[in-house]
């Protein structure tokens, strides 16, 4: 509702930021998540106030996973990045939480690698259960100081996700 929480007390982490302005290539999740101009995360937060203050995640949760009632884990030093995806570059809509898949960068000339062994904590087909829902993202789990590689990557060409076969003998 806008309003700020008491120390100690749980809310809705929201946030402004003049470089964050939507999700690539989702409009209509843009504009419901942001409302005269402020993000809401749908994440739940604990204020701590004082000499060193500081907010703290007490809950990670994306929309689809509210509506269902699920919440995302996103594992202890890693940060939860969502990126867009289609079933076509998602293994044809085969990518599921709890995977690992690499991460390829495409453009009209060039295709690398981005990483490796990146856990998968949601993705937008999540419960669809044969629905036939489609994959619009993919969230992974990813170092910190690597979020900003991947989202500059969303925005510099098409990102792939595959899932690396079992090496023989495992």
């Amino acid at each position: 509702d806008g309003r700020e929480v008491a120390d100690g007390q749980t809310g809705e982490l929201c946030f402004v930021n003049p470089y964050v302005r939507g999700y690539i290539n989702l409009p209509e999740e843009t504009a419901a998540a942001f409302v005269n101009g402020v993000y809401h995360t749908g994440d739940l937060a604990v204020r701590k106030a004082g000499e060193d203050p500081y907010v703290k995640l007490a809950r990670a949760s994306l929309e689809g996973y509210i509506a269902q009632g699920r919440y995302i884990d996103v594992p202890e030093g890693l940060s939860a990045v969502s990126l867009p995806a289609e079933d076509v570059d998602a293994v044809g809509g085969a990518v599921e939480r709890g995977m690992k898949v690499d991460v390829y960068l495409a453009n009209s000339e060039t295709a690398k690698p981005l990483a490796k062994d990146v856990l998968v904590i949601a993705t937008s087909a999540a419960g669809a259960g044969g629905s036939g829902k489609k994959i619009s993202w993919i969230t992974v789990a990813v170092e910190a100081d690597r979020v900003q590689e991947f989202v500059s990557a969303a925005n510099k060409g098409h990102l792939y996700f595959t899932i690396p076969g079992q090496k023989k003998g495992a």
